[in-house]
């Protein structure tokens, strides 16, 4: 997903950009500017930062699907930011397998 900014940003987002704390892509034709969706779990669900880090560190299936999410985030982000080349299909599987991580995750914060 992204989110389009414009272009009276762009100053502020490019020193971002330069600090590596924002990944942007620049679309010369639209003269705008997209930034990427964080979908690590902290952003997610920041109100639950404790519960996690006590999941991670006491349930082991909890760590496991918790690494896979974030693997197949850093897939999509690489994807996304051009890295890496792959068809539209591949992209949008990854995103439904990152959905129903996230939902397993999300189940076993609240519920456990």
């Amino acid at each position: 997903m992204w989110i389009h900014l414009s272009f009276d940003l762009n100053q502020h987002l490019f020193l971002l950009q330069a600090q590596n704390e924002l990944p942007i892509q620049k679309n010369n034709k639209l003269g705008s500017c997209e930034m990427l969706d964080k979908h690590d779990l902290h952003h997610e669900f920041p109100e639950y930062y404790d519960r996690i880090h006590e999941l991670k560190a006491s349930n082991s299936h909890f760590a496991r699907l918790f690494e896979e999410y974030h693997d197949i985030n850093r897939e999509i982000l690489r994807i996304e930011e051009g890295v890496e080349n792959t068809s539209d299909d591949y992209l949008e599987e990854l995103k439904k397998k990152r959905l129903a991580h996230k939902d397993k995750l999300y189940g076993m914060i609240v519920n456990s």
